[in-house]
């Protein structure tokens, strides 16, 4: 018989060969070891690839240390071009070491107490020795003629590396929800000084969190803005951001852009820094970090209301989970947008960023949809798409199951998870309903009412979904209604949740296969 010691040693150590190829496994589905990252860090570098516009185009982004900044800046690098100046500002020095290496991103950090006032530029070798002061206000200087775009980005950064006596106790302070606020109170200082121009082609991106007590809530809030707002009220991003709109709005001109990008609950940490895969122990399906999960992006516009509230489908959105990739792909995003427009060309956006699952990441072609789908559905007008998901196939005998599943077992677990069944006041989405089908085709509406004081209902609104097997797809859109329906988003978000937890297991349809991008 074998002893209780040989058989603890093999446990353990096919445990070890267990732990070892499972890690292994999950780190080829989301990211590279540091060495094939830095290799293809390098040769996107050196080849220069991408298109991020005008010549004379910088770009300067703000934030802290081990946040999404860091991320941003590694993106943006990959795909600058060398006409193009990227300028990154942080509190102190960056926790991402492929910042530390020849990335030709000038980097530029605040003083002892982490000051975004006086900076100091670091240099691009290993030891990142500190030499030439600066003040952010020399950063943002602006020229007629030449193309600036700020990224102000209000994020508080990876706790998780966030490790030292001093950072622990900022954050116990909220000092760090006090800094990001100075930075963007420093740069709507810079900005007023620097601009003399009345048709300035600076454009403006703001990050922030929904979350009323440390971003920028669910309102629009008071135009005022000055040193007793951000006293008064040191960890809310309010009244900057409001600031720099009004900025955008009184001194920018055509060829520049404001964009607003929300978000719910950050999770995940920064290039070369990323959280381990596993959270439980490595199990035959073991427990992974959200971060390696959560590869879709659901992007929805937001509108403000008569009173400056957004709608109340936000209520519920600080909750909601969003990678630091994707929201820092979706600044990119944005950014390469901003720099390549034209000169007769004004773009506003304020949209709210969500990861859910999925099969993969968005491809190129995916963000240039949903950039179109945005823009499209920031309007107020009626048949508008909301959201579109291309599969490989959509079998025709199967599309009427399709349709009742959408109808009788999605659409009431969606209104439960959603919270839009415990709206208590105001339109809600009622009934899914079909309302035709063809052999290629199934249209779906879901109607939104409101319940009045004379007990009488009233029709709000309504979202048709169409399922398609030529070609196969499933499209969402606004078909009636002025603007964006409480509870929209959500219910979009678990429409596509629906799809890829469900739907692809039951063989409703099978997931679209891509062509591998070029690396």
């Amino acid at each position: 018989k074998m002893s209780l010691a040989a058989r603890c040693s093999i446990w353990f150590s096919l445990s070890a060969v267990l732990f070892g190829k499972t890690f292994a496994f999950c780190r080829s589905l989301k990211f590279e070891s540091s060495g094939r990252f830095d290799q293809k860090w390098n040769s996107a570098l050196s080849a220069a690839n991408g298109d991020v516009g005008d010549k004379n185009a910088r770009i300067v982004i703000v934030g802290v240390a081990g946040g999404v900044v860091e991320t941003v800046a590694v993106k943006l690098a990959q795909k600058k071009q060398n006409n193009l100046k990227l300028c990154l500002v942080l509190d102190r020095p960056p926790y991402s070491p492929l910042l530390n290496k020849d990335s030709n991103v000038n980097i530029f950090v605040g003083d002892e107490e982490s000051s975004f006032d006086k900076l100091t530029q670091l240099s691009r070798d290993s030891s990142s020795s500190k030499y030439v002061s600066t003040y952010l206000s020399d950063l943002l200087q602006y020229s007629k003629g030449d193309k600036l775009i700020i990224a102000a980005i209000g994020d508080q950064g990876d706790e998780s590396l966030l490790t030292s006596a001093q950072d622990l106790e900022d954050i116990s302070k909220g000092d760090i929800v006090s800094r990001v606020g100075k930075a963007f109170n420093r740069i709507y200082d810079s900005l007023k000084k620097a601009v003399t121009v009345s048709d300035a082609d600076i454009s403006i991106v703001c990050a922030a969190s929904v979350d009323p007590d440390t971003g920028v809530g669910l309102s629009k809030g008071s135009s005022n803005f000055g040193i007793g707002s951000i006293l008064k009220s040191p960890a809310t991003l309010s009244a900057p951001i409001n600031a720099l709109r009004s900025f955008y709005t009184s001194s920018c001109g055509n060829g520049a852009a404001f964009g607003l990008l929300r978000y719910g609950t950050l999770t995940g940490g920064v290039p070369g820094a990323e959280p381990l895969p596993f959270i439980s122990m490595p199990l035959l399906e073991p427990e992974l970090h959200p971060s390696y999960v959560l590869n879709s992006v659901l992007m929805t516009s937001i509108q403000a209301t008569e009173d400056g509230k957004a709608a109340s489908s936000m209520k519920y959105a600080a909750s909601e989970f969003c990678t630091r990739d994707s929201l820092a792909e979706s600044i990119v995003q944005f950014l390469i947008r901003t720099s390549q427009l034209k000169k007769a060309t004004q773009v506003e956006l304020d949209s709210f960023i969500q990861s859910i699952e999925g099969p993969s990441s968005p491809s190129q072609e995916d963000w240039d949809k949903i950039f179109s789908r945005l823009m499209s559905s920031s309007s107020k007008a009626a048949d508008v798409e909301l959201l579109r998901l291309d599969f490989e196939t959509v079998p025709k005998e199967k599309l009427q199951q399709f349709s009742s599943w959408l109808v009788d077992t999605w659409f009431p677990q969606a209104l439960i998870e959603a919270d839009a069944a415990t709206i208590l006041s105001g339109a809600r989405p009622v009934r899914a309903v079909k309302v035709g089908s063809s052999d290629n085709s199934v249209d779906i509406n879901i109607s939104w009412q409101d319940l009045l004081p004379d007990l009488t209902v009233k029709a709000v609104g309504t979202i048709q979904i169409s399922v398609s097997s030529e070609p196969p797809s499933i499209t969402a859109r606004r078909v009636t209604g002025g603007g964006e329906l409480p509870g929209e988003n959500q219910l979009l978000e678990r429409l596509e949740e629906g799809i890829y937890k469900n739907a692809f297991k039951k063989q409703f349809c099978s997931p679209l296969k891509r062509v591998a991008e070029d690396a």
